[in-house]
């Protein structure tokens, strides 16, 4: 096998302990289920002297053993156990020490330099040192801690909800004068008391129409200017009538678009021409 050659190379380039002194049979022992701990604890530290630290007195902790073999990635998380035990299938062990020992040369070959820090310690001050508030005209810039930074979110909101409680509109009750609504009140309760005999007339007038008349009826010249009159007079009932019903249905959220300063000056004027309208149905009620 290719391999076993190059592994052999690498372990007498590398100096492992005695390996000149070896023949080949003990060159073999040292693949042995019964040295591969130190093997693979002898190779890591060779790969970085960072393992030195971390395999100190446990160069036979198998599973810590194991656990840098697959970190490094050459096994599988299920391959790295059976491989420090030697349960893993022969070819396979061979092949990870190879794949070891190709890295620890490529790692090997790459010249050694000096690792420079990407900032300088001056350069690091420099940056703390500087003035980064771009408005010094509204005050210091301040750090501000994970609680306070909460504190100041809560008031925030706290603000907004007010901000939106203002903004909403103000009690049904003060949305018109006091005066428009005790008049509303008024015409409602005079309306609601004449209505019965408002319906009488119309329920009289109704049954009047439908009655076949078939006796002459003489009239006076001023006649026909009076029943046009009075025909324009029940249109007025029979508006107000309408009207009755759609003041008794009359609800607090119809008003909701008015506000106190900002009132609507149609809805001003129908409650004004609704107030003059009333009277005249009252003062023809009157009549009846």
């Amino acid at each position: 096998m290719e391999m076993l050659p190059f592994i052999k190379n690498c372990l007498l380039i590398h100096n492992y302990p005695l390996i000149h002194s070896m023949n080949e049979e003990e060159i073999a022992d040292i693949f042995k289920v019964s040295n591969r701990c130190f093997l693979i604890s002898w190779m890591l530290k060779l790969l970085d002297k960072a393992y030195e630290e971390l395999l100190e007195n446990s160069e036979n902790d198998k599973e810590l053993l194991g656990n840098c073999v697959y970190e490094i990635g050459f096994c599988t998380h299920k391959e790295k156990l059976s491989f420090i035990t030697g349960e893993l299938p022969v070819p396979r062990q061979v092949k990870i020490i190879y794949n070891l020992f190709k890295y620890i040369e490529q790692i090997k070959l790459c010249p050694k330099e000096e690792i420079k820090p990407c900032v300088t310690t001056d350069e690091l001050l420099s940056l703390i040192n500087t003035d980064l508030n771009l408005f010094p005209m509204y005050g210091e810039v301040k750090t501000l801690k994970p609680s306070q930074i909460t504190l100041n979110l809560i008031e925030l909101e706290e603000n907004i909800n007010d901000i939106k409680r203002s903004l909403l509109p103000h009690d049904s009750k003060n949305l018109l004068d006091a005066e428009i609504l005790k008049n509303l009140q008024g015409f409602a309760d005079n309306l609601t008391l004449n209505f019965p005999k408002i319906t009488n007339a119309l329920e009289s007038v109704s049954r009047s129409k439908d009655m076949e008349a078939h006796s002459e009826i003489t009239l006076k010249p001023d006649s026909v200017e009076l029943i046009k009159k009075c025909s324009e007079n029940m249109k007025i009932i029979s508006q107000f009538i309408k009207d009755i019903n759609t003041i008794q249905d009359f609800e607090k959220q119809d008003l909701s678009t008015i506000s106190g300063q900002n009132r609507d000056d149609s809805i001003y004027e129908m409650v004004k021409t609704l107030h003059r309208d009333v009277l005249t149905v009252l003062r023809y009620n009157r009549c009846l």
